[in-house]
């Protein structure tokens, strides 16, 4: 599904995807990392 939503994007002149997800969801970085993602900042929270 991944790569037909690329597609479709990349016909539109999209250029480039991003996500988010967790940092405890180690399973979801795993299958973005195959799917060719990669990290590029890290999002900070504090609760008050």
């Amino acid at each position: 599904m991944i790569e037909t939503v690329e597609k479709y994007l990349k016909n539109r002149g999209v250029y480039a995807l991003d996500l988010e997800v967790y940092h405890f969801n180690k399973g979801a970085q795993a299958f973005y990392i195959n799917q060719g993602f990669g990290p590029i900042k890290t999002y900070m929270h504090k609760d008050l």
